[in-house]
C-alpha cells in the first residue's frame, strides 16, 4: 500500500514538473498578443493594416483583431501600415555548465512602415518581444507543438570532448581486441 502511493506521489511529481514548462506556442502567443498591443498603441484607431505573408501572420491578425478593435485588416493596395515579420521563432543554446539543460528562446520581432499623408514612407519601430527560460533537454518533446513549424528548433548537438573523441574510441578498440584475443585464447585451449 505504501508503495503504491509513494508511486502515485512520484508521477505526480513528473506530470508537474513537466507543467511548469510553458509550450513553445503559449509563449510565443503572449509575445503576439504584446506586439499586437503596441502596434495598437503606435497605430491608434481607425487604421488600415496589411500583414505580409507569414507562417504565424494568422496568429498576428487574431490577436490584433482582439485587441485593437479600431483597426481595419486589409489588402496591401488600401493598407496605410504594413507589417512584416522580422524574427519569429524559438531557438535553443546549450548551456555550459549542463549537459542536459538548454535555454529556450523565443523571440517576436516586426517591422512596421507607413505611408504619411504626403506620400512618405516611414519606419515605426516597435521594440522586439523576447522572452528566455532554461529547460531540460528531455521537455524539448513536451513544449513542442504538434503543427506549428515556428513553435518547433533544432537542438544543438553536445560539445565534443576530449573523452567522447579520444578516450571513447581508443576503449571501443581495446574492448573489442581484449574480446577477440580471450575467444582465441579459450578457444585454443
Amino acid at each position: 500500500m505504501r508503495l503504491s502511493i509513494a508511486y502515485l506521489i512520484f508521477l505526480a511529481s513528473l506530470f508537474a514538473a513537466s507543467a511548469e514548462n510553458k509550450t513553445n506556442f503559449a509563449v510565443l502567443d503572449s509575445l503576439i498578443r504584446e506586439t499586437a498591443l503596441k502596434i495598437c498603441w503606435t497605430t491608434g484607431d481607425n487604421s488600415s493594416i496589411y500583414i505580409t505573408n507569414h507562417n504565424a501572420a494568422w496568429l498576428l491578425r487574431v490577436r490584433l483583431a482582439e485587441e485593437c478593435k479600431g483597426v481595419l485588416l486589409t489588402h496591401l493596395d488600401t493598407a496605410s501600415i504594413t507589417i512584416g515579420f522580422a524574427e519569429f521563432g524559438v531557438r535553443y543554446e546549450r548551456l555550459k555548465e549542463s549537459d542536459d539543460s538548454l535555454l529556450r528562446i523565443c523571440t517576436v520581432a516586426i517591422a512596421e512602415s507607413s505611408i504619411d499623408k504626403s506620400g512618405r514612407l516611414t519606419n515605426i519601430s516597435i521594440a522586439p518581444q523576447m522572452y528566455h527560460d532554461i529547460i531540460a533537454e528531455k521537455d524539448v518533446v513536451l513544449i513542442e507543438n504538434g503543427g506549428y513549424d515556428f513553435a518547433r528548433a533544432a537542438i544543438p548537438p553536445l560539445p565534443s570532448s576530449f573523452f567522447h573523441e579520444i578516450i571513447e574510441p581508443i576503449t571501443v578498440v581495446a574492448v573489442a581486441a581484449i574480446t577477440v584475443f580471450l575467444l582465441f585464447t579459450i578457444r585454443t585451449q
